[in-house]
């Protein structure tokens, strides 16, 4: 499990930057972030994690 311990979000477009255990992890569509209730100190599943990367590309 990994921490989300930053959201970040884009002055200029409309994504998230997302640290876990503060190292960046990924940028995510705000509307992703926004449908999963994303928050800083929530932990991560090693298979969460892998879902919203595997939402963020489509």
């Amino acid at each position: 499990m990994a921490e989300i311990t930053r959201l970040a979000p884009s002055a200029t477009k409309p994504v998230v930057r997302v640290h876990l255990d503060d190292s960046f992890w990924a940028t995510l569509p705000v509307g992703l972030v926004a449908d999963e209730h994303l928050r800083v100190g929530e932990d991560l599943t090693d298979a969460r994690r892998a879902s919203l990367e595997d939402r963020a590309q489509t």
